[in-house]
C-alpha cells in the first residue's frame, strides 16, 4: 500500500506541477488564481458558472443520497416507507 500512495502522490504532485508551469507559461503572471475570473463578466459567464455548481451539488450531493438509500434498503433492510410513516398495507 505504501508503494501506491508514493506512486500516486508522485504522478499528481508531478501533473500538477506541470500544469500549473504550463498555465504560468501560456498566460504569465496576468492569469487569476480563480478560474472564472479570467474570463469576461457577462451574462453568459455567470450562466456557466451556475451550470458548473448545479451540477457539482447534484454530483455530489443527489448520487450520495441514492446511494446511502440503496445501503439502507438492500444492506440494513430498512424501508424508508414504513421509518417515515407512509407505508402501504
Amino acid at each position: 500500500w505504501p508503494k501506491v500512495m508514493k506512486f500516486t502522490y508522485g504522478t499528481c504532485s508531478s501533473m500538477y506541477i506541470l500544469c500549473g508551469y504550463l498555465g504560468y507559461f501560456a498566460y504569465g503572471s496576468a492569469a487569476r488564481a480563480n478560474l472564472n475570473s479570467n474570463f469576461p463578466n457577462n451574462s453568459l459567464n455567470t450562466a456557466s458558472i451556475v451550470v458548473q455548481l448545479v451540477v457539482t451539488y447534484y454530483c455530489i450531493y443527489v448520487t450520495s443520497l441514492v446511494m446511502m438509500l440503496h445501503i439502507e434498503q438492500h444492506v440494513f433492510g430498512i424501508d424508508p416507507r414504513v421509518s417515515c410513516g407512509e407505508a402501504t398495507p
